[in-house]
C-alpha cells in the first residue's frame, strides 16, 4: 500500500510504501502534518486500525478503530467511525495505545469538519435521512460552548425536500468565520 502526495503545483510523489498496513483492509483516509501520516482502515486487527506512519514507512497502530475519515484540527487528531467522531490522545500522537474520546455521536459518521475556533462541527451521516428522527442521515451540525468539552446536536441538513439520500463527504467553507 502506498501513500501519495500531490503538491499545489501538481507534482506527485509516493513518500510512503508499506506492504503490511492495510493489506487485509481498505485504507479509507490519510492525513499529514507535513512530516508524518495518520491513517484509518476499514477493519480492525493486524495491519489495520488507526495508525501513525513515519517518513520511512514504519507503521505504529494506535487504536483498533474501524475508521472512516481522519483529520487534524487545532493540532489534535480526530477520526470518525460507524457511530461517532472521536479524538485520540493528546495532540498528534505517534506511539502508544490510544483511548478514544467521543466528541459527537452520529448514526453512521463519515467525513467531518471543525470550525477554525473549534466550536462548530459538521458531520456527514451515511444513514438514510428521516426528518422525524434526531439521529438520521444528512449533514449534522454540532456546537460546543466556549470553555467546555460538550458537543450539542443542533440540526440535520438533507439533500432535498423528499430526499432520503445519505451524506458521505462534505466540504465546509469556513472563510469569514473567526
Amino acid at each position: 500500500r502506498d501513500v501519495g502526495r500531490v503538491a499545489i503545483n501538481g507534482t506527485r510523489t509516493i513518500p510512503i510504501s508499506n506492504s503490511t498496513y492495510g493489506a487485509t483492509a481498505t485504507i479509507r483516509s490519510v492525513v499529514s502534518d507535513g512530516t508524518g501520516y495518520w491513517a484509518t482502515t476499514s477493519t480492525t486487527g493486524a495491519g489495520s486500525g488507526l495508525a501513525y506512519i513515519n517518513s520511512t514507512g514504519t507503521v505504529t497502530t494506535l487504536n483498533a478503530l474501524n475508521g472512516r475519515c481522519v483529520g487534524i484540527y487545532n493540532g489534535q487528531l480526530f477520526a470518525s467511525n460507524a457511530t461517532s467522531v472521536q479524538s485520540f490522545g493528546s495532540g498528534l500522537p505517534t506511539s502508544g495505545t490510544l483511548t478514544a474520546t467521543n466528541i459527537a455521536t452520529v448514526s453512521n459518521a463519515d467525513a467531518f469538519s471543525f470550525s477554525p475556533n473549534h466550536d462548530v462541527l459538521y458531520v456527514a451521516d451515511e444513514s438514510a435521512f428521516n426528518a422525524t428522527a434526531t439521529s438520521s442521515g444528512g449533514i449534522r451540525k454540532f456546537t460546543r460552548a466556549a470553555g467546555t468539552s460538550t458537543w450539542t446536536f443542533q440540526y440535520t441538513l438533507n439533500s432535498g425536500t423528499a430526499s432520503t439520500t445519505p451524506a458521505r463527504g462534505l466540504v465546509v467553507d469556513w472563510s469569514g468565520v473567526a
